[in-house]
Parts: C-alpha cells; structure tokens; sequence
C-alpha cells in the first residue's frame, strides 16, 4: 500500500474505462428498523458496479492499492482530487447512484465537483444516468 504522503500524485494513475464510471453520493432511508435513521450508498454503488461490470472511484483507488488517508484535512483534499480526475477522464455513459431529496447535500463532492465536470466540462462523457435511492431496495 502506498503511504499517505505519495497518495495524490498515486492519483494519476487512475484511468477508467470507457462506460465504466459509478459515481454515488448521499444516504437512503433504512425502513427496516422504523427509526428514520439513513445509510450511505457506498455499499449500493459498489454493488450496481460489480453487476454490470464498472467501477466506483474507491474500487479503482483500492484496485491500484492506494490507501486513502483518514485525517480530515487530507481525506477532503485526497477525495476532491481523487474525484475531479475520475470525473475528467471518465468515458461515454457514467452512472451516479444518488439519495433521494435531502439525503444528498448540496456542499457534497458529487455536486461541488464531479457533476459539473461531467455535465459542463468533459466533452468525452456522452451520458450521465442518475439513479435516485429513496429506501432499501427501492430505485426511482
């Protein structure tokens, strides 16, 4: 694993395949329990990812053994870049799995970063599908 210190320049490495980009940001209401409480979409995307064949950004960073840090300051720093290049050299058809209403903040990387560069900027993404997560299992 690389160290902290190497891990944004390690970031160059990352180069997705053309239609295999997964983006997610936010939660989605966990109805099982009755309590309100939410749950990120991390786990969702990785595994819309894993079905059909594509990645999110921290199974790339993973498949290329980088360690991203834990410290506030250079995990915001690590992860701003780390999706601004994703989101620049992303191909063709992207994919973002994405809480419903208020479960996605409007300050988050998805909208402050990755989403203007894939909508605005990166001329080489053709499509972006954006698929919102309300509760367990249920897509909108």
């Amino acid at each position: 694993m690389t160290q902290p210190s190497n891990n944004i320049q390690q970031l160059q490495r990352l180069h997705p395949r053309r239609n295999e980009s997964v983006f997610w940001s936010g939660s989605r209401e966990v109805i099982a329990n009755g309590t309100g409480a939410t749950r990120s979409l991390q786990d969702d995307a990785r595994q819309f990812a894993t079905n059909n064949g594509k990645k999110t950004l921290d199974m790339a960073i993973s498949d290329l053994g980088i360690t991203p840090p834990t410290h506030s300051r250079e995990a915001t720093e690590f992860w701003v870049t780390a999706s601004r290049i994703w989101a620049e050299r992303s191909q063709g058809i992207v994919f973002a799995v994405l809480g419903f209403g208020r479960n996605v903040n409007p300050d988050s990387i998805w909208f402050q970063v990755e989403r203007p560069i894939l909508m605005d900027e990166n001329r080489h993404v053709t499509q972006v599908n954006e698929y919102t997560v309300k509760f367990d299992s249920c897509v909108i």
